[in-house]
């Protein structure tokens, strides 16, 4: 019951948000305006457990911040299609290996001035890659173990260069 849930973890200085799922737009690609009705209807009933009002609500003051983080490979569409109706507070972006794109992602989405709700990258990091773990081959380019540390650098900066 998200109402009970709500209630009881929204005040906990331990809960920086609610994450709704995990890249719903790959799991359930034919049900995405059903789950994003649901993330919306989540949305009121947070508000409402919190004391936000309708007023408030206007002037963009929401209770405990609400993102769902939707895959890298449909982003730019999600929010294209998705923005002005879904009641999240922040998007999330999954990234991962593949990060090709993922400057025209960030250069797209920083781009669009009706965009006032940040971007958070909710998975992302080296340790996504494979090769760079130690006993991790990639099958395509394999990294004896002993190399892995300098990868990982390698990798960690070729990420920013954007």
């Amino acid at each position: 019951d998200w109402h009970a849930f709500a209630r009881k973890t929204s005040h906990s200085t331990a809960v920086l948000g609610f994450l709704i799922g995990n890249e719903p737009d790959i799991l359930y690609p034919d049900q995405i305006d059903e789950l994003l009705s649901i993330v919306n209807q989540m949305a009121l009933i947070r508000d409402n457990v919190q004391g936000v009002d309708r007023r408030m609500r206007q002037n963009n003051i929401h209770g405990t911040p609400i993102i769902v983080p939707f895959s890298a490979s449909r982003f730019d569409t999600l929010v294209q299609s998705y923005y002005k109706y879904l009641q999240s507070d922040i998007w999330g972006l999954q990234v991962y290996t593949n990060t090709s794109g993922f400057e025209q992602i960030l250069h797209d989405f920083g781009n669009h001035t009706e965009f006032s709700r940040p971007l958070l990258l909710t998975e992302f990091g080296v340790d996504l890659f494979v090769g760079v773990q130690p006993n991790s081959t990639d099958r395509y380019n394999p990294i004896p173990p002993r190399a892995v540390p300098g990868r990982q650098a390698e990798r960690m900066r070729d990420l920013w260069h954007i």
